[in-house]
């Protein structure tokens, strides 16, 4: 993913999970994870940042936490979790102890309002 200075994203998609802008997950076409087979595609999204929006890049170990009997912690519950503004230190935290069995990784990113001088 970069991010550009007035908000331009681009974003490479290579099997992972779609990010979720302001707690609604965006649609970007899926493809298969990196490395799985040579020369494999990958799709690349373009989108635009505001300001005050927030961006968040969450690992399928999130989506995947399983508890003890057998319930996924799912999307829903992210959605959820993340309309309610939880940050990504929040949102990893209650997916590891919902129960973790994979990787949990989470990345928040808001655009500030950009100062411009007189």
């Amino acid at each position: 993913m970069r991010i550009t200075a007035d908000g331009a994203v681009t974003l490479a998609n290579a099997g992972h999970l779609p990010p979720y802008l302001n707690g609604q997950p965006l649609e970007v076409e899926g493809a298969l994870p990196l490395g799985v087979i040579e020369d494999a595609g990958f799709t690349v999204s373009h989108f635009q940042l505001q300001e005050n929006d927030r961006l968040v890049l969450a690992s399928d170990g999130i989506v995947e936490a399983m508890d003890e009997q057998g319930q996924l912690f799912g999307f829903t519950r992210v959605q959820e979790l993340l309309e309610a503004r939880l940050s990504a230190s929040e949102l990893a935290a209650t997916a590891q102890s919902f129960g973790q069995q994979d990787d949990i990784s989470v990345i928040a990113v808001t655009r500030a309002a950009s100062l411009v001088p007189a």
